[in-house]
């Protein structure tokens, strides 16, 4: 076991990813997802004013194998003990951000897409800009990331949208189905319905860190000409990615399980860009930082294992791991004014223990997370409440 230091691609993440707020429209669609075995499986023994009330409540009971019967309220997509993929998932913070309309419009499009639909209904013009804009799509819908676009001329009109698809409609769903069997999958190799929050989002932490790289390459070549490639879907493909693609393929994967979770962006202080990316998550009711990229696995740092340094920090942990100052936090995507729909703001330290080593193993039945304390190479036990 090794003493505690930074991993070098932790650094590179830090000071030279450009992770902030102009690569949120992909351009061009990387390749199709495989769905082979995962290489690690840990098995845990903008505001539209004309606001409308969302009516995409399914029957579960009524699901059928159909692509327009997979719309579930967040967290309640799961039929015999297994998760199965739900296509209307949208964080609580989004919603007073983009407003219901916004947000229905885009469960339309994703049930319109998943069909292979060119036209899906939407409230009025500005829900459907926002719904098939870009980045709506990128954190909530990412296998039609660089996949459609709205339609220039003519695009909405008397409440139904156009859908333009950028690479041939056969290929699209064939892309689409592979990414709902892989999502599946990630989940269901990785938490179980009954896991408690703290529990779904640390497996999903250490998914991330163990299955994914940090793509140095993109990140010393980022521009204009690369923003585009820049997607929450491209990760699935490469297995690799930035801080951009990374939390938002974090946040993903835990509002598919019934997490609230955000992305969000701020800047080192003193220093003009590039910022960085990381989660906002909610757990039990409570805010907390998770930085996915920061945390990815490093084979000289940790025995390779899992730094728990990043997972569940308050505001004051945040800006130490990476100078970040809390003046710059927003919502990805929605600029500063960001804030005046919802506090960015995480306070509560219950989880500092875990910020003493590296993650070993989780036994969810009796509630304590093993970890490696960096200083002493002893392992603890971290008891933790559901």
């Amino acid at each position: 076991m090794k003493k505690r230091y930074l991993p070098l691609v932790l650094i590179a993440a830090l000071t030279l990813t450009a992770c902030g707020r102009d690569a949120e429209v992909p351009t061009e669609a990387p390749d199709k997802i495989t769905t082979e075995e995962e290489k690690v499986v840990h098995d845990f023994t903008s505001k539209d004013p004309e606001e409308a009330f969302a009516s995409y409540v399914s029957d579960p009971e009524n699901q059928s194998d159909e692509a327009s019967d997979a719309g579930y309220e967040i967290g309640e997509n799961v039929v015999d003990g297994k998760y199965v993929f739900n296509s209307h998932v949208f964080s609580v913070n989004d919603t007073a951000a983009w407003g219901t309309n916004g947000r229905d419009a885009l469960f339309n499009l994703c049930d319109a897409l998943r069909k292979g639909e060119d036209t899906f209904e939407c409230a009025n013009e500005q829900a459907y800009s926002n719904a098939i804009g870009g980045r709506l799509i990128n954190y909530y819908f990412p296998a039609a990331s660089n996949c459609v676009k709205e339609v220039e001329a003519d695009g909405f009109a008397d409440g139904v949208g156009k859908i333009e698809y950028l690479i041939p409609k056969e290929d699209f769903i064939e892309r689409e189905k592979a990414f709902e069997e892989k999502i599946v999958k990630i989940l269901n190799d990785n938490v179980k319905p009954d896991y408690s929050d703290f529990e779904k989002a640390l497996a999903l932490y250490v998914y991330i860190s163990q299955n994914f790289t940090y793509d140095q390459e993109m990140s010393d070549n980022l521009g204009p000409e690369v923003s585009g490639d820049i997607t929450t879907y491209r990760p699935l493909v490469e297995e690799q990615g930035i801080c951009q693609e990374l939390s938002g393929l974090y946040s993903y994967l835990l509002m598919q399980c019934g997490v609230q979770a955000d992305v969000v962006c701020g800047d080192e202080a003193g220093h003009i860009g590039p910022g960085h990316q990381w989660d906002f998550v909610r757990i039990n009711g409570t805010d907390y930082y998770v930085d996915p990229t920061f945390a990815l696995h490093e084979p000289l740092s940790f025995d390779d294992h899992t730094p728990l340094d990043y997972f569940l920090m308050t505001d004051e942990v945040r800006s130490a791991f990476g100078n970040f100052d809390p003046a710059t936090y927003q919502m990805c995507g929605q600029g500063e004014e960001s804030r005046s729909y919802y506090d960015i703001y995480a306070k509560d330290d219950s989880f500092k223990e875990l910020r003493n080593g590296y993650f070993l193993e989780m036994d969810t039945d009796a509630n304590i997370v093993k970890y490696c304390e960096y200083d002493t190479n002893e392992i603890k036990e971290f008891h933790y409440e559901d």
